[in-house]
C-alpha cells in the first residue's frame, strides 16, 4: 500500500511538473463581467464575404517570455495587443515596434491580488486599465515584479490610452469564430482568455489538443488573435503568445477554429483611433424606416429635419436600419409630446455606442422584431446622433426633457457647442436619409425625424 501510494505521488507531482512548464495567470469565468462593455449586434450581412485570410502580424513586436510569472493578462492586453494598435496607426515595422513597445508589467502590478506576480487576475481589469489610465512604454516601465507606479508615471502614461475595447464573444456565444475574423479583417487585435491544456506547451505550427484534454481544466491563459486562413487545418486563427520565441513556431502557433470554439472563454477587441486620415468626411451613413413586409417609409426633408410623407397610426410596427461609412458612436432616442425620452440605442448601458468598423449597419431593435408606435398621438419624434466621442445619452436625455421650446429646438440648444453646422443630407428612393459631413473641430451631426402620429 505505501509503494503504491508513493508511486501515485510521484506520478501526480510529474504531470503537475509536466504542465507548468509555463506561466499563465488568468482567472477564467464562464459568465461576463457586469463591468464589460460588449460589442452592439451588427447585421448578418455585415459579415459576409470575409476575405479568406487577413494578418495583423507584420505589426506585432517580437513575441516576449513572461516567465514563470502570472502575468498573461499584462503581456497580452499591453505588450502584444497595445502594441500592435500603435504599430498599426504609425505604420511601424521592426524594429521600430520593439523600440515602442508597452509594459507588461505596468498593467500586471496595478491589479495583482498582492505583491508577488504568482496569482491569476481578470482580463477586464488589465483592459480597463488601458483605457482608463493608459500604460507605458516597455523601456520607460521595465518587466519587473516588485516594480511599484507612481504618480509621475500615470501621468506619462495618459497619452498611450485606448479609445474603448469591446467584448466580442463569451463562453456561450455561437458566433466567435466570425466576430473575430470580422476584427481581424478591421485591423483590431482580439486578446482572448482561453484554457490551454498541457498539450499547449507543446505545440509547434500548429496546436492538436489531445482527446482527453476537451473539458473544462480551467488553465486560464491571455493570448492575442492577429491573423486568419480558411485554407489552413481546415481554418484557422494565428495567435501571438508570451512564452518567448522557442515556444511553438517562434512565438506564434495556430488554432484550428473547431478548437478556437471549444477552449475560449471571451474575446475582446482593442481600438485605438476611429478618425480615417484619409477619407474625405468624417461622418457619412445613411438611415431608413421600414414597416412590416419590408415597406418603406416615405419621408421628405425641411432643412435638416425630415418628417413621414403620410401619417402612421399607432400600433404601427416599424424597423430602423442605421449604417455608417466611417466609425462613430452612435445614439438614437425618442420623444413624444409627453417629453418623454426613450433610449433606443444602445439599448442597455453594457452595450458600447461606438460602432468601430469601416462600415457598421445596425437593424433597431434587432433583425428579428420591430418598435411599434404607442397610443400616445400627436408629433412623435426620432432622434440620431453620429458622434466622435463618448456621450453621456442619459444625462443628455434628461436635460432636454427639461429644456424650452419644441422637441427640435430642446435638442439643438443642448448640443449647440458640439454639432457640425454645414453637412449633406439627402432623400435617396424617397425613403432613405444619406448623409456625409466633415467634423470642423465639431464633435456630432444630428438628424431627427418627425413622424404625424394618427
Amino acid at each position: 500500500m505505501k509503494t503504491t501510494l508513493i508511486l501515485l505521488t510521484f506520478i501526480v507531482s510529474s504531470y503537475n511538473l509536466i504542465a507548468q512548464l509555463y506561466g499563465r495567470g488568468l482567472n477564467l469565468s464562464e459568465q461576463s463581467s457586469e463591468r464589460t462593455i460588449v460589442s452592439a449586434t451588427l447585421m448578418r450581412g455585415d459579415f459576409e464575404e470575409l476575405p479568406p485570410r487577413f494578418s495583423l502580424k507584420k505589426y506585432c513586436p517580437t513575441p516576449g517570455n513572461q516567465g514563470m510569472y502570472a502575468t498573461c493578462a499584462g503581456w497580452a492586453s499591453a505588450y502584444s495587443g497595445r502594441t500592435i494598435l500603435n504599430a498599426i496607426k504609425n505604420n511601424y515595422i521592426n524594429p521600430l515596434i520593439d523600440q515602442n513597445s508597452f509594459s507588461p508589467s505596468y498593467i500586471y502590478n496595478q491589479i495583482r491580488r498582492d505583491s508577488t506576480c504568482n496569482n491569476g487576475v481578470d482580463l477586464v481589469d488589465a483592459l480597463e486599465i488601458m483605457k482608463d489610465q493608459g500604460v507605458l512604454l516597455l523601456e520607460d516601465f521595465g518587466y519587473e515584479c516588485e516594480k511599484d507606479i507612481e504618480s509621475h508615471d500615470k501621468y506619462r502614461a495618459i497619452q498611450n490610452r485606448i479609445l474603448e475595447y469591446k467584448e466580442i464573444f463569451n463562453r456561450f456565444s455561437y458566433n466567435k469564430v466570425i466576430t473575430t475574423k470580422k476584427s481581424i479583417s478591421e485591423y483590431r487585435p482580439v486578446v482572448i482568455a482561453i484554457d490551454v491544456p498541457r498539450s499547449f506547451e507543446c505545440c509547434k505550427d500548429v496546436w492538436i489538443p489531445e482527446k482527453e484534454e476537451y473539458k473544462n481544466g480551467k488553465n486560464g491563459h491571455a493570448l492575442v488573435v492577429v491573423s486568419y486562413d480558411d485554407t489552413l487545418y481546415g481554418g484557422a486563427f494565428e495567435i501571438i503568445n508570451s512564452w518567448g520565441t522557442e515556444w511553438g513556431n517562434q512565438g506564434y502557433t495556430w488554432i484550428r477554429y473547431t478548437d478556437f470554439e471549444f477552449f475560449t472563454y471571451n474575446g475582446f477587441e482593442l481600438i485605438d483611433n476611429i478618425k480615417d486620415e484619409t477619407s474625405e468626411y468624417d461622418f457619412s451613413g445613411s438611415i431608413s424606416f421600414i414597416i412590416e413586409n419590408e415597406i418603406p417609409i416615405q419621408l421628405e426633408q425641411s432643412d435638416n429635419i425630415f418628417r413621414t410623407v403620410y401619417s402612421l397610426s399607432s400600433g404601427t410596427k416599424f424597423n430602423i436600419r442605421l449604417s455608417n461609412d466611417q466609425p462613430a458612436f452612435v445614439y438614437a432616442f425618442g420623444s413624444d409630446l409627453k417629453r418623454k425620452n426613450t433610449i433606443l440605442f444602445p439599448p442597455k448601458e453594457n452595450i458600447s455606442p461606438l460602432l468601430s468598423y469601416k462600415k457598421n449597419n445596425l437593424s433597431l431593435p434587432d433583425e428579428r422584431s420591430n418598435l411599434m408606435l404607442d397610443k400616445n398621438v400627436g408629433k412623435t419624434y426620432l432622434c440620431f446622433i453620429y458622434a466622435n466621442k463618448y456621450i453621456d445619452i442619459k444625462t443628455a436625455m434628461k436635460k432636454i426633457e427639461k429644456e424650452s421650446g419644441d422637441f427640435v429646438k430642446r435638442v439643438f440648444k443642448y448640443f449647440k457647442k458640439d454639432i457640425v453646422s454645414n453637412y449633406t443630407s439627402t432623400i435617396k428612393d424617397q425613403s432613405k436619409i444619406i448623409f456625409k459631413a466633415k467634423s470642423d473641430n465639431k464633435s456630432m451631426i444630428i438628424i431627427i425625424l418627425e413622424i404625424n402620429h394618427v
